[in-house]
């Protein structure tokens, strides 16, 4: 900090909701130690802005769009963006002023660290998949330090990237504390922030197999399923044919709340996700999002899996008939959920946030002296 100002810190890269709360975990962490000022930048996704709204963290834009998938027309569009994209980097680096920019690996972080490597500034890139993302290694050339969640992400990214666990917001481990009631077997259901719609659908699907199969002696079943704005309406209307008790949200702002009540979690395999399932030590069903870039869930699903710390189903190898006959599976071998909730949170790694907060301060400090 100089003359009593904080220190800037530039955040690049949101894109979903688990890369956008691991930066706010980190800038959480840094503010123990020293005031910072911090400026996110994303692109005008409406989730980045209602996310960061919330928080009450300012927000700016880069125009940018990922090519993973996208074919020749996504190739194209990335060329006609990327010189604008580094353009509008520039200027926000040149007037923020920023000691360090973090990028957590959306398309956006791309411009906006290689910039403010050219231009001086300390860089710092957080991976927390198991396979790195085509961003991240195109910037590990250009950064100063990278911080990885797994060992096994090292071999992507070379000798810079350090060991340090995903960050994880803190009511996340407290979890662990709560007593979960007797005679009920809660199962909650998201697929990432902007919700899924084939795992909605799966769900949706597999209800009348689970209501046919379900026995009472292993308690109420109960769901609560976080569907994404866009399906909201239609899961919602569905369950009312439904005869579990349930609960239907769009989004759910209290999730460590929720973790803390359920049996079994069922969900996408996002980094962020995983980083909250092993910090709240609680048994998962991970169906890895078949289309994600370098098919990194599948990557990171597999990481647990080997740990025992979920089981692991392909989307593909999925009907109704086969998730429902998963769900009973797993409520009726209790020791397994047992074994599960241990083996995850012994991969928790509650100081993360922290290792990564002092990494930060430490390339801030070598490039002022």
């Amino acid at each position: 900090m100089k003359d009593g100002k904080p220190e800037r810190i530039l955040v690049a890269g949101g894109g979903t909701g688990g890369h956008i709360f691991t930066g706010l975990a980190v800038v959480e962490a840094m503010r123990r130690t020293r005031p910072v000022e911090v400026l996110f930048v994303g692109t005008r996704r409406s989730l980045e802005k209602q996310l960061l709204n919330r928080e009450g963290v300012s927000l700016a834009f880069v125009d940018i769009e990922g090519i993973s998938g996208k074919g020749l027309a996504g190739w194209l569009r990335f060329l006609w963006l990327a010189p604008w994209s580094i353009w509008q980097s520039f200027r926000l680096v040149r007037s923020f002023r920023p000691r360090l920019a973090i990028g957590l690996g959306g398309y956006s972080s791309g411009p906006v660290l290689w910039v403010a490597s050219r231009m001086g500034v300390a860089t710092l890139i957080l991976e927390p998949n198991a396979v790195p993302g085509l961003a991240n290694r195109w910037l590990k050339r250009c950064a100063d330090a990278i911080a990885v969640a797994f060992e096994e992400t090292r071999a992507h990214l070379g000798e810079r990237g350090q060991v340090t666990g995903i960050p994880v917001r803190p009511e996340f481990f407290g979890v662990r504390e709560v007593e979960r009631p007797a005679g009920f077997f809660r199962v909650l259901l998201f697929g990432g922030s902007q919700g899924s719609h084939r795992l909605n659908q799966l769900w949706l699907e597999a209800l009348p197999h689970l209501e046919k199969s379900w026995d009472s002696r292993r308690g109420i079943f109960q769901v609560v399923h976080q569907t994404g704005e866009k399906d909201y309406r239609w899961v919602k209307e569905a369950y009312d044919r439904v005869a579990f008790p349930h609960e239907v949200h769009a989004f759910i702002h209290r999730m460590a709340e929720e973790f803390s009540r359920a049996n079994l979690i069922v969900c996408r395999s996002g980094a962020g996700t995983l980083g909250e399932l092993c910090a709240a030590g609680r048994a998962a069903l991970l169906v890895p999002f078949p289309f994600s870039a370098d098919q990194h869930q599948k990557a990171n699903a597999e990481v647990l899996a080997r740990k025992g710390a979920a089981m692991v189903a392909a989307e593909a190898e999925l009907d109704g008939a086969r998730l429902a006959a998963w769900i009973v599976s797993a409520a009726a071998d209790t020791p397994r959920i047992g074994r599960m909730e241990e083996a995850a949170a012994a991969m928790a790694e509650r100081n993360a946030d922290e290792k990564i907060a002092r990494l930060a301060w430490q390339m801030i400090d070598r490039k002022a002296a």
